[in-house]
């Protein structure tokens, strides 16, 4: 299946957001338009973060994932689709990317929000902090 027919995907390769938000374009019904793009931070409460290794069930993570495409799509009238990195992802790099069309803005923005909300109470994907000084941490999830 190529990425244009999918919804929800686990990608190792950096990701596109501009591809991504492309994948729902082409309705004119659906002139609202928006992406989200979680980008991987560094946290100085803890101490510097150069990198997050990203790890998931790749079967129950893309199926539960395209579950919550489907559930947006059809609470928000919208076309949806859904990615995660997984591997190493550096700081300032995406990790996880939204994008909806549908009859409004809002509309788009809310079913962004909500995917997001829902991928990070429900998609086993799993974190782990690397630091500056070598150590690691595994991150709270969900």
């Amino acid at each position: 299946m190529t990425s244009a027919a999918r919804t929800a995907w686990l990608d190792p390769a950096p990701l596109d957001p501009a591809g991504i938000l492309r994948l729902v374009d082409g309705d004119p019904a659906l002139p609202g338009r928006a992406l989200f793009t979680g980008t991987v931070r560094d946290d100085p409460r803890i101490r510097e973060v150069v990198a997050l290794d990203y790890e998931a069930y790749p079967d129950l993570a893309e199926r539960e994932m395209r579950a919550i495409c489907t559930e947006a799509a059809a609470a928000f009238g919208a076309r949806c689709v859904m990615v995660h990195r997984t591997g190493r992802v550096g700081v300032g790099e995406p990790s996880v990317a939204a994008a909806a069309s549908s009859s409004t803005d809002g509309a788009a923005i809310a079913a962004c929000e909500w995917m997001v909300d829902q991928l990070k109470s429900r998609v086993p994907i799993w974190k782990e902090q690397r630091f500056a000084d070598g150590g690691t941490e595994w991150a709270e999830g969900a």
